[in-house]
C-alpha cells in the first residue's frame, strides 16, 4: 500500500509491504468488486421482478395470440385460439383502456377475466381461455373503438 505525506501531498511506497501483502490487497479489491456488481446484479433482478411480476413470457404463436389496442381501436377485432391458450392484450394507445366479457351468461371459467385498473399505454394484459365458445369484450369507457371477440375452439 502507499502512504500518503500530508505534508507534502505527495505519496510514498511502503516499505513493509511484501509482494504477498500486496498480491492480498489486490485479492481484498478484487472480491469487494465482486459483491458490488453481484449487488446490482441482484437490485436489477429485483426491480425486474418488481415491475414483471409473472416475469418474462415468451412471445409463441402457438400459445399466446395478441391483440393490440391502439388510436384506432383493436387488432384484431376477431381472433380464434384453442382451448387452452392465451390472449395478450398490449394498449399501445396514448389512452387508458379497461377489458370486460360482454357475452350473456360467461361461463363461470371467464370469471376472472377482465382489468379493474386501466391498462396505460405500453401495459399488458393476459388470459388464458379454458372454456370453448364465442366470448365478446369491449372497453366500457370506449365501446365503440374497443369492442372484439375470442373464438375459443
Amino acid at each position: 500500500m502507499a502512504r500518503r505525506n500530508a505534508a507534502l501531498g505527495d505519496t510514498m511506497e511502503d516499505p513493509a509491504m511484501t509482494p504477498t501483502t500486496k498480491k492480498d490487497a489486490k485479492m481484498r479489491k478484487a472480491i469487494v468488486l465482486s459483491v458490488i456488481i453481484l449487488a446490482l446484479l441482484a437490485i436489477i433482478v429485483s426491480v425486474f421482478s418488481l415491475m414483471n411480476p409473472q416475469g418474462v413470457q415468451v412471445d409463441d404463436t402457438t400459445d399466446v395470440g395478441i391483440v393490440e389496442i391502439n388510436k384506432n381501436g383493436i387488432m384484431p377485432q376477431e381472433i380464434s385460439i384453442e382451448k387452452g391458450q392465451t390472449i395478450e392484450w398490449i394498449n399501445n394507445d396514448q389512452k387508458p383502456h379497461k377489458l370486460m366479457v360482454t357475452s350473456a351468461n360467461p361461463p363461470q371459467e371467464l370469471e376472472g377475466f377482465g382489468t379493474s385498473d386501466p391498462l396505460l399505454q405500453g401495459e399488458t394484459y393476459s388470459f388464458t381461455f379454458d372454456v370453448s365458445g364465442s366470448f365478446t369484450y369491449e372497453d366500457p369507457e370506449n365501446p365503440e373503438a374497443v369492442k372484439g371477440t375470442v373464438v375459443v375452439e
